[in-house]
C-alpha cells in the first residue's frame, strides 16, 4: 500500500523534492504522514511473521504448562512417599496396627495422636 500526498500550497517547506521523501503536516486535521510508506507486501509479511510468533508462543506456553503439571505430580508423589515412610517408621516404633486420618475419625477415646512424631521423622529425612 502506497500513500500519495498532494502538495498543499498553504504549508510551504514541508515537502523536500531533493531528498525524495515527503513529510507534510496538515494543521487543520492534525494528521502527519511520513514516507516511505509500507507496501502491502511488507504489511502482509509482518502479519504472517506475527501470526507465526503467536502460534509458537501458544505452543511454548502449552508445553510449559504440561511440564509444570508433570513436575507437580512428581513432587507430590515424592512428598507423599516421604510422609508414608515416616508414618511407617512411627507405626513400627510404637507397635501400632492401624493408622487413621483424623478427618475420618468420628469418635476417639484414648487414641494416640502420632502427628508430631511423624513430622519429627520427616524433618530428619
Amino acid at each position: 500500500m502506497t500513500v500519495s500526498i498532494s502538495t498543499v500550497s498553504s504549508v510551504p517547506g514541508n515537502i523536500s523534492p531533493s531528498t525524495g521523501t515527503a513529510k507534510q503536516d496538515i494543521t487543520n486535521k492534525g494528521v502527519q504522514v511520513s514516507s516511505p510508506a509500507f507496501s502491502y507486501a511488507d504489511i502482509e509479511t509482518k502479519k504472517e511473521t506475527l501470526t507465526k510468533q503467536k502460534l509458537d508462543l501458544a505452543e511454548y506456553i502449552s508445553a510449559t504448562e504440561i511440564e509444570e503439571k508433570n513436575l507437580n505430580k512428581k513432587l507430590k508423589k515424592n512428598l507423599l512417599g516421604k510422609i508414608y515412610d515416616s508414618i511407617k517408621d512411627v507405626v513400627e516404633e510404637e507397635g501400632l496396627t492401624v493408622v487413621l486420618d483424623s478427618s475420618n475419625v468420628l469418635y476417639d477415646e484414648g487414641v494416640a495422636d502420632i502427628t508430631d512424631k511423624v513430622i519429627s521423622k520427616m524433618k530428619k529425612k
